[in-house]
């Protein structure tokens, strides 16, 4: 798809500009996870205030994990759920490392998962 600019008003090209600008930005940001995850397939990224979360796929397999960042800074941990996931960042950022607040967090939700550590 083309755009014609000439066509369009200052306001649509000022708009068109910040969208172009925002999404190299983004590109910047996720950049160093995507870098971190080189031997799997990103298929996305969330950017949650702190938190990012990788759905990501190995190369020669079905199988979607989710890999759990802080600040863009690996956490090491893979979850099966994005819900899961999230818990894992929230976890990390009050707690640390060995919280036990995913487990006791998923079993007042009914939800049943354990984080898998990163290889």
């Amino acid at each position: 798809m083309s755009i014609d600019f000439d066509n369009l008003s200052v306001f649509q090209k000022t708009q068109l500009n910040h969208i172009v600008d925002e999404h190299k930005q983004r590109e910047q940001r996720v950049k160093p996870i995507i870098e971190q995850l080189k031997n799997y397939m990103v298929l996305n990224i969330w950017e949650l205030d702190s938190f990012q979360i990788a759905k990501i796929r190995r190369n020669n397999e079905k199988e979607i994990m989710y890999a759990t960042f802080l600040n863009y800074q690996s956490l090491k941990q893979f979850a099966s759920t994005l819900d899961q996931a999230l818990l894992v960042c929230l976890a990390h950022k009050y707690e640390g490392h060995h919280s036990s607040f995913p487990g006791y967090a998923e079993r007042m939700l009914g939800a049943n998962f354990i984080p898998e550590e990163e290889e």
